[in-house]
């Protein structure tokens, strides 16, 4: 059986990211090039009814491992399930 799935808008950090600093400060200038949103087809995991929400999880790209890639979860509105997905009762 297969987890269902969705395309959401997700706040991730940019894979392509890397800090840029001025000579006499210690912050990146580039900060809030940091994170970005992003359409992410991700699985649900477990939906939570009781408090509204669902667990996902993707696969994000990740330079610093083998596969090129992490897998992420992250709990989410359940919402944007409602949005594709009706639960019915089953008749027998």
């Amino acid at each position: 059986m297969t987890l269902p799935k969705l395309k959401l808008i997700l706040r991730e950090t940019n894979p392509n990211w890397v800090a840029r600093f001025e000579a006499d400060n210690n912050c990146a200038v580039n900060g809030d090039e940091r994170q970005a949103d992003y359409e992410i087809e991700v699985e649900i995991v477990q939906l939570n009814l009781n408090s509204g929400g669902m667990r996902v999880r993707y696969e994000w790209p990740n330079k610093h491992s083998k596969k090129g890639y992490s897998v992420q979860s992250r709990d989410v509105s359940i919402s944007h399930f409602f949005k594709q997905y009706v639960i019915k009762e089953i008749e027998e």
